[in-house]
């Protein structure tokens, strides 16, 4: 964990752009890449990945889900 945050303030301070995997999971739904957002979401959550539900829900919305 300690070094994926150093990596990623390298590479903003590198200004180079910075996605989470939320923000990945948006584009490949927006691309049609994966059927669900909302649903690939949870099943990743299933799998012991943290995410904030209400974040999954507000991002969802966002794209019609």
């Amino acid at each position: 964990m300690v070094v994926l945050i150093f990596f990623r303030n390298l590479a903003e301070y590198l200004g180079l752009p910075v996605m989470g995997t939320l923000g990945i999971l948006l584009r490949a739904r927006r691309q049609g890449m994966i059927a669900s957002f909302r649903q690939t979401a949870i099943q990743m959550q299933a799998q012991g990945i943290h995410f904030n539900s209400t974040l999954i829900d507000r991002l969802a919305n966002t794209i019609g889900e």
